[in-house]
């Protein structure tokens, strides 16, 4: 549906496709002026998420048009990149151009685009941007690199260069007014909690990383966040000028949600799972609030961040009834359109196309709520999930030492498994290694003489 309006309305020049679409841009008067013309190409709000969209969904339902244009629009991406000369920002800049176009060789197996991918990760590893966060700045470039070294051409020098924006990040780092850790703004205003321009970008980007003093730094940042955190609002500030609580990705819930998500899952720790939990129960607010009032469906301040999070978190928790919820909530917008158009992201203004505001984010998180092995787009290039929990309850045993040994037992039956805390009740939270089949696991565990129950962990429950 929305794949099939973007190859319908796709505007050709040559091998270039783009896109017209509303935008909001500043006026005189601070509030913005809605304008109607082309799109730039990057991520965020060009063509590079266009293209990004339209390529995965060409993977999935084979449609040539759609990967046709993915192209096209990948292309007007990369010669936006050579004539406007951007930093190196994930959502802003060529990083993005980038990572999109990694995506789309791989999905649509195009060994130009491949090139393509190659030059812009070079690109990107030069332009370092002078801003901190994940929409315009080093923290968003990390992540990118991050995914680059995982599987690009230039994996080596995307590693390199990540190692020292990370330490980067690192060495700009202040202590919060109240505690924890957080980075100065990049848009004249206090240090914000947040995804787009705040602490938990960052500390994505960090936890991501992986190392010590990453992890480290991540967990302050998300201290410094729960300093702002309002049990009455269910929900963290935006901390500029005229304070608000939004259940946004940018800026809220929905965005520090995705990061707690992502630091639970590389580190298991409890606390995160439990703000990841207060993020849900925000998510399933604003799609209530959404089908009863005037919406709006874009990634970035709507209802497709409220689905991707959902999406995210019955992944990361094991949870179907929340990939249920997603789909509900996809059937909502659905619903709300009918006939007409879609509510995008710009007050004021009509259809656009983008990623994050617009179009390309709204198809992809309906398609995501089909097709579960899309990647997270809100999640901004973080990696897929590196373990999978699983709880084993022993029988009952009043000496140590044979608990310990029973314990080693577990280690010995999945090798390459971690066992991440045991109860003095005998009850283990076990990480399986993402190159062994979890079915086959728990099967062995369920056989151990000495083991009641193994079974996967909907959240974190090893200390009861």
């Amino acid at each position: 549906m929305i794949a099939e309006k973007l190859v319908k309305e796709a505007l050709w020049d040559g091998e270039h496709a783009t896109w017209f679409g509303d935008e909001c841009v500043p006026s005189p008067s601070g509030e913005g002026t809605v304008v109607y013309r082309a799109v730039d190409g990057d991520l965020y709000g060009g063509t590079a998420g266009i293209g990004l969209y339209l390529a995965r969904y060409a993977a999935i339902s084979g449609d040539t048009e759609a990967a046709r244009t993915a192209r096209g629009a990948l292309a007007h991406a990369a010669n936006w990149v050579r004539r406007t000369r951007p930093d190196g920002a994930l959502l802003s800049g060529t990083a993005g151009v980038a990572t999109a176009t990694l995506e789309a060789a791989e999905l649509l197996a195009d060994d130009r685009l491949m090139e393509t991918a190659t030059r812009l990760t070079r690109l990107t590893c030069q332009r370092i941007p002078q801003a901190v966060d994940l929409i315009c700045g080093r923290a968003g470039t990390l992540l990118a690199l991050l995914h680059l070294s995982r599987s690009g051409p230039e994996a080596e020098l995307a590693a390199t260069t990540a190692d020292t924006l990370a330490q980067s990040l690192i060495d700009d780092a202040r202590p919060g007014p109240v505690r924890g850790t957080c980075w100065p703004s990049d848009i004249d205003t206090p240090p914000l909690c947040g995804l787009a321009h705040g602490a938990s970008g960052v500390a994505l980007a960090l936890t991501e990383w992986g190392k010590p003093d990453g992890l480290r730094l991540a967990a302050e940042a998300a201290d410094f966040e729960r300093a702002w955190f309002s049990a009455d609002q269910g929900n963290w500030p935006d901390l500029r000028e005229k304070r608000s609580w939004p259940i946004y990705w940018c800026h809220g819930a929905l965005g520090i949600g995705q990061a707690r998500l992502r630091q639970y899952d590389v580190t298991g720790h409890q606390i995160y799972a439990a703000e990841a939990g207060v993020a849900v129960d925000a998510a399933l607010r604003l799609i209530a609030a959404m089908a009863n009032g005037k919406p709006d469906l874009s990634l970035c301040h709507g209802l497709s961040g409220a689905i991707e999070l959902l999406l995210d978190a019955a992944t990361t928790f094991g949870q179907p009834v929340l990939r249920e919820a997603a789909r509900d909530a996809a059937a909502i917008a659905i619903d709300l359109v009918g006939d007409g158009s879609w509510p995008c992201g710009i007050p004021g203004g009509d259809e656009n196309p983008s990623l994050f505001l617009g179009l390309a984010g709204i198809g992809t998180a309906l398609l995501r709520a089909q097709h579960p092995q899309i990647p997270s787009t809100a999640l901004a290039y973080a990696g897929r999930t590196m373990t999978t929990r699983v709880i084993v309850q022993l029988s009952r045993s009043p000496d140590p030492e044979d608990l310990r040994l029973r314990v080693d037992r577990l280690r010995a039956a999945v090798p390459g498994c971690q066992v991440e805390r045991v109860s003095p009740h005998g009850r283990a939270l076990l990480r399986i290694p993402p190159d062994v089949d979890v079915d086959s696991a728990l099967t062995t565990l369920n056989q151990i003489e000495d083991v009641e129950y193994a079974e996967r962990d909907v959240i974190d429950t090893a200390q009861d």
